[in-house]
């Protein structure tokens, strides 16, 4: 089983941290961790070291839950997950891609394909 990064909201990380022991996962080396996007920006810097992580060749899914927060493609939180682009498999769960007006899909695009959005 290749490793694999959920992002989710917070009720759902509180949950799987009683279950499973929340941060300590990636200290374990567990293949599936589930993270809130506000633990994911604090921190940034133990998942850069996970995606550099030579025995699982970093990160192979991430999956981003309410991903209408990409909009502010410039935000801290935004570059925390851009840092994960080179896994194979991005997904990008929202029930509302644009919030307010068009350009708010170009952060949620950026993460799905790079290459293509690189710049606005």
């Amino acid at each position: 089983m290749l490793p694999f990064l959920v992002k989710c909201e917070p009720y759902l990380t509180t949950t799987m941290a009683k279950i499973g022991g929340g941060m300590k996962l990636l200290q374990e080396q567990e293949l599936i961790i589930i993270v809130s996007k506000d633990t994911f920006k604090i921190d940034s810097l133990l998942f850069k070291k996970l995606k550099k992580r030579k025995e699982t060749n970093g990160v192979y899914c991430v999956i981003v839950d309410e991903a209408h927060f990409l909009r502010n493609h410039q935000s801290q939180q935004s570059k925390s997950i851009y840092a994960l682009k080179d896994a194979p498999y991005k997904m990008a769960l929202t029930g509302t891609p644009i919030v307010n007006r068009s350009p708010d899909i170009f952060g949620i695009l950026k993460f799905l394909n790079p290459e293509t959005y690189s710049s606005y």
